[in-house]
């Protein structure tokens, strides 16, 4: 009754959340090396006690910014790509409309290339190497006439000789790879349940990233080419694979930064039949509970 009761109040709380990305792979019972990115215990929920990877690509997009119409969609799937669409302001198009909001919109990007890795778990022990490159891009707290204007372009007549403020904006993007090792241990509380326990230790190859807090400003477009900025309170930083002088890509050194990530995770799991109290001496007749 009391785990019943704290569900109920978790759930009955209205907290907005964004849909979690490949959670049809990531938390499936066959994820193999890919649960790694999200929880290194669920290890030990594997049905598989051996998983060896090669390479995987994923991108993932999610905003409440733009959108496709469905019958774009049709044509991409057709294999006649995406069609362009006048704005109704200069000679610029777009594939893309966009919403028509009052309040602040956001978009995130985050794409991975994972590599090699392996993972072993036999009895109540679950190993793991694994190795990726990854990339994420973060814009929050984006105005509607910032949003007008990435969209229309300074040919926007509607917010000409208008002033506007911005408000804590945030802008961010970071570039790296790494290489970990995980290792998780999985304790039987009871003969229906058991919880898993898992750490992973990554180290970091940086190949750039770049961030703009805006906390706030004041700006007028006047036309279609002057924009007049009358105050500003900004914080900015970049480290780019660029030469700054002339803008040259520049890949010697191809590393721009080092450190570490931790990871620690923890599941609770209940069983439908009894899970037995024997180990198996063979890695390959371990046998998996649903």
């Amino acid at each position: 009754m009391r785990f019943r009761l704290i569900l109920l109040v978790l759930f009955g709380i209205n907290i907005g959340i964004y849909a979690q990305e490949m959670a049809g792979l990531a938390h499936s019972n066959h994820a193999g090396t890919d649960v790694l990115f999200f929880n290194p215990a669920g290890m030990h929920h594997q049905k598989d006690w051996l998983s060896i990877h090669v390479i995987t690509g994923d991108f993932f997009f999610s905003n409440n910014y733009a959108y496709i119409k469905k019958q774009d969609f049709k044509s991409l799937r057709k294999g006649n790509g995406l069609p362009m669409h006048e704005t109704g302001y200069s000679q610029s198009q777009r594939p893309f409309y966009i919403y028509d909001k009052g309040g602040n919109t956001r978009m995130d990007m985050h794409i991975k290339l994972q590599g090699p890795a392996f993972m072993y778990i036999y009895n109540e022990h679950a190993f793991s190497i694994f190795s990726a490159a990854r990339a994420v891009f973060l814009m929050k707290d984006m105005t509607p006439d910032m949003g007008n204007l990435l969209y229309y372009g300074f040919d926007y007549d509607p917010q000409h000789n208008k002033k506007y403020n911005i408000d804590h904006f945030k802008g961010s993007m970071l570039a790296w790879g790494e290489v970990g090792f995980a290792y998780a241990y999985q304790y039987n509380q009871r003969l229906f349940s058991n919880w898993n326990f898992g750490v992973s230790i990554r180290k970091l190859y940086g190949g750039g990233g770049s961030y703009l807090y805006v906390d706030n400003a004041d700006y007028n477009l006047l036309d279609s080419k002057t924009l007049e900025l009358t105050s500003l309170q900004a914080d900015m930083g970049f480290s780019m694979p660029v030469d700054y002088n002339n803008e040259d890509l520049l890949l010697d050194p191809l590393i721009k930064g080092k450190g570490w990530g931790f990871d620690i995770g923890f599941e609770y799991q209940a069983l439908i039949k009894r899970q037995g109290k024997f180990m198996d001496e063979k890695v390959c007749g371990q046998k998996y509970n649903n």
